[in-house]
Formats: structure tokens, C-alpha cells, sequence
């Protein structure tokens, strides 16, 4: 492994995607309570009665070009959840756009969860991306270039 010049990390793990299976508020439920309580499609989720969530990509530049990308949930409304299913594998798709509330907590930003977020489709055959948000904090960790130390330590903690 060939060490970093800027850090203590091996230049293999700067660049990678964590992905989250579930939202923050499910991760303590059951199997069972899951299969209850919800229905599912690999990129939206359904909470019974009224949740739903999409998949987004959250990228996190580090400096010199690195990035961590984080595959994960944004809760939304269900005219957003219908839309983006209907149009999903279609050339529409290509101009999707959405808000939501970041449903999981990023390391090392473990208080942004709920932040707003918007996301929109940048690849026919991704998820959508991160692109702003109206709380300062998020459009920063969203916009920034970041130390490495600042991302890698903390991903230490849940890889």
C-alpha cells in the first residue's frame, strides 16, 4: 500500500463509497418490524403509513482529489417518491431534481442528519447527487474540500 504524502492513510482508502442500508431512525428495527412496516425497492423506501425515502449519493471531497461518496437515504414526500419511480428509467430522468432531509448521519458530521438537501441526477444510470442545501453546515460539507484526516479518521469508526 502506498502511504499518503498529506496523511497516515494508505492512498487506496481516499477514494471509496459507504453505503447505507437503511435510514438512521430504521436501523434499530427488527427484521420483522421491517418487513411489517415497510415496502421497498432498492432506491425508495416506504414506512408505513406516511415515510418515504429515495437513495441519493452524498460526495465528500478531500483534498488533491480524493472523494468519499456516501450512498444515502433522503426522506421525502410521496409526490417525490412517485415521480422520480415514474420516471426513473426514462431520458427524463437525466433532468430530475428534488429536496429532502438527509436521513443518515455522515462521519464526521454525525448532527447533520435531518439537514435539507438537495439532489438532483447528474448519470442516467445513478443515483442523484448532492448539490446543495439550505442549512450552511450541509452546503458546506456538500461544496468544501476537506482534509483527509478530517473523513478517513472517522470512517475508521464504522468500517
Amino acid at each position: 500500500m502506498t502511504p499518503c504524502p498529506d496523511c497516515r492513510w494508505p492512498l487506496e482508502s481516499h477514494d471509496r463509497d459507504i453505503s447505507f442500508h437503511l435510514p438512521d431512525e430504521l436501523e434499530d428495527w427488527s427484521a420483522e418490524e421491517l418487513a411489517e412496516k415497510t415496502s421497498r425497492l432498492d432506491t425508495f423506501l416506504h414506512v408505513k403509513p406516511n415515510r418515504f425515502f429515495m437513495r441519493a449519493l452524498i460526495p465528500i471531497h478531500l483534498h488533491h482529489d480524493h472523494i468519499v461518496v456516501f450512498g444515502a437515504w433522503l426522506a421525502v414526500d410521496r409526490p417525490t417518491v412517485e415521480n422520480a419511480s415514474r420516471i426513473w428509467n426514462t431520458p427524463e430522468y437525466g433532468s430530475f431534481s428534488c429536496s429532502g432531509f438527509l436521513a443518515n448521519a455522515l462521519p464526521p458530521w454525525p448532527n447533520i442528519v435531518g439537514a435539507p438537501l438537495t439532489v438532483e441526477s447528474r448519470h442516467l444510470e445513478e443515483l442523484p447527487y448532492a448539490v446543495s442545501s439550505s442549512d450552511a453546515k450541509m452546503n458546506e460539507i456538500v461544496n468544501s474540500k476537506w482534509s483527509h484526516q478530517t473523513v478517513l479518521n472517522s470512517l475508521a469508526e464504522i468500517t
